[in-house]
């Protein structure tokens, strides 16, 4: 009975563990599917940039380097960007979170916001150098900059059920002190 009990607490365990991946990639799914007007997808926000952003600062263990990785080529070979672009950007991002952690913890979520814009500006201007040098000319700046204003707004409506997901399903992360 107890190893019956244990085998249905680690698959338990291992489904709570894949759900910030699973997420990101539902979302990826979701802002690479072909709705609305032709074009909207030059300008649709990068959902997967919020996901990584976030489990990277309270679940970073949940958000490996290897799926960050994944998240990114699905997106490319989804979207018809230049295969890597998204990866590259996206491992930027999480880096960048990573370093920041400590620094996010336990601040409120205006705070947070305000750092995911500044590192989504700093991280959508590389997308575009990316895809610019990929097409060997300078891309139109506006779809980029309209698409980064519209992740960063984007960023407390999709962070509050993360939120709730955190809190309900899984454990943030303690913060070791500096």
């Amino acid at each position: 009975m107890r190893t019956e009990l244990d085998f249905w607490h680690r698959i338990e365990s291992g489904l709570r563990a894949s759900l910030p991946v699973t997420l990101a990639l539902l979302l990826t799914l979701v802002c690479t599917l072909p709705l609305g007007p032709p074009g909207l997808g030059q300008i649709m926000p990068s959902l997967p940039m919020i996901c990584v952003f976030y489990w990277t600062v309270y679940r970073g263990d949940l958000m490996p380097l290897v799926a960050t990785f994944v998240i990114g080529i699905v997106h490319d070979s989804l979207s018809g960007a230049p295969l890597g672009g998204s990866a590259i950007v996206l491992l930027t991002l999480q880096g960048l979170a990573a370093r920041h952690r400590r620094f996010f913890h336990g601040k409120t979520i205006a705070v947070v916001w305000a750092g995911f814009a500044a590192l989504t500006a700093i991280v959508q201007s590389f997308g575009w150098l990316i895809a610019s040098l990929y097409h060997l000319q300078a891309l139109p700046l506006m779809p980029a900059i309209f698409q980064a204003f519209l992740t960063m707004a984007l960023y407390p409506l999709i962070a509050l059920p993360f939120g709730v997901i955190l809190r309900e399903l899984l454990q943030p992360l303690p913060v070791a002190p500096r």
